[in-house]
């Protein structure tokens, strides 16, 4: 076990998330600090300089970083003034910001933006759902959620493909109405789950029995409740 270098030796760090290739870490004082991959711009260095092993500072005038997730490539920061700013891979539509491109590149040929954009429709934001793979998802002040990024056949959004308008998933947030009324929301790479009345429910992909239901094979695209175990 290392420590972390850059991060100053006062900071208290309240929150830490990680993907793929990355890190963050998120301070009481409300400042952001990443290192690892940039290799899409998920550290939001503006030249594609493959790493940053020490932590870097990602600010942002006039607001400070209350929440932050990460998925694969991506990173997401929730400000004190409501929005929620992403930066780094966009292949998925991960950026939130209605856009497919951002006129520049991973070194795989992907969309990427190394600057922070502001996902639309989300201005109210209050806390991140726990996600991974390549989508987001907000809880708003009115307990509604919205997510955005791929959404496979196994609709992980919550919405089908002709929602999104692209196979690839949601370049702007969905409601997304099977979290309705859920205390908690959770996502893999292709399924999501929720906690709702003290019961899990998951919906997606179940090629390994992720859904809980018993059964494994068949995907779906209605919350499945997790059988219990077995006395």
């Amino acid at each position: 076990m290392t420590e972390v270098s850059g991060i100053p030796a006062a900071a208290v760090t309240t929150q830490v998330a990680a993907g793929f290739e990355h890190s963050c870490a998120l301070t009481s004082a409300g400042e952001l600090y990443c290192w690892g991959s940039n290799l899409c711009g998920a550290m939001a260095m503006p030249t594609m300089f493959p790493r940053q092993t020490s932590a870097r500072r990602i600010s942002f005038p006039g607001a400070t970083v209350l929440d932050v997730e990460i998925s694969s490539g991506t990173t997401c920061a929730l400000l004190s003034d409501g929005t929620v700013r992403c930066w780094g891979a966009n292949y998925r539509g991960q950026l939130g910001d209605g856009m497919r491109s951002h006129g520049r590149t991973c070194d795989v040929g992907l969309d990427m933006s190394f600057a922070p954009v502001t996902v639309i429709g989300v201005s109210s934001a209050v806390r991140f759902e726990h996600v991974a793979g390549f989508h987001f998802c907000a809880r708003t002040s009115s307990g509604d959620t919205y997510c955005w990024g791929r959404n496979t056949a196994s609709h992980q959004l919550g919405v089908s493909d002709s929602v999104c308008g692209d196979p690839d998933g949601c370049a702007t947030p969905v409601l997304n109405v099977l979290a309705s009324g859920a205390s908690a929301v959770v996502g893999g790479s292709e399924h999501a789950c929720i906690l709702s009345g003290g019961a899990v429910s998951c919906w997606g992909s179940n090629d390994a029995g992720q859904l809980g239901n018993g059964g494994a094979g068949m995907g779906w695209t209605v919350p499945q409740r997790v059988a219990p175990p077995a006395p």
